[in-house]
């Protein structure tokens, strides 16, 4: 895939469209990219996995516009819908990582040691990554410091922590009751 996700081809095109409901508690709209919501939403998903070889080393580099491959909906006006994103990166591919940690037992021993590393919300900065990971963000890629991972529905897995480093579910009902809502 190119690097402008404009050119990263056509993707796998899908068409949500909401049927009747069956009962009150049923989504009445589809939510679209960019937050429109109808009861008919073409969307595209695109997502690229490639591999490469440099001597002896593989890498792998992900492409995706972050768009789900289904379709989903709400019973609320304004609620949450998918956005176009621009996920690039790089990475060494290493068989070789069991037993591999990025901390060690003693750093971790003591309550506030156990707090310091999972309340911070930087965890998953790529300044942390092993240093021998070739982890690459290629230009113009979005910032992915809070993705924890990615789910093979082409969604990120984010971080669990608010942006002033707090847990989502227990300081805000605002992110309490969007990540229920996705449960």
């Amino acid at each position: 895939m190119p690097d402008d996700t404009s050119s990263w081809g056509t993707g796998t095109s899908i068409t949500c469209e909401i049927a009747s409901s069956l009962d009150s508690h049923d989504p009445t709209d589809v939510n679209c990219v960019g937050g429109n919501s109808t009861d008919l939403c073409p969307m595209t998903y695109k997502v690229c996995v490639t591999c490469r070889k440099i001597s002896s080393q593989v890498y792998i580099r992900v492409q995706s516009n972050g768009i789900p491959k289904h379709c989903y909906g709400t019973t609320e006006d304004g609620g949450e819908y998918p956005n176009q994103r621009h996920i690039d990166f790089e990475v060494k591919w290493n068989q070789f990582r069991v037993g591999d940690y990025n901390y060690i037992e003693t750093q971790i021993d003591q309550e506030s040691e156990v707090d310091g590393l999972l309340c911070n919300r930087s965890v998953t900065s790529s300044l942390n990554m092993f240093s021998d990971s070739g982890y690459t963000e290629v230009s113009g890629s979005d910032n992915l410091d809070y993705i924890s991972g990615y789910a093979f529905d082409n969604i990120s897995i984010l971080n669990a922590l608010t942006p002033g480093g707090n847990d989502a579910l227990q300081y805000n009902i605002e992110y309490e009751q969007t990540l229920d809502q996705c449960l």
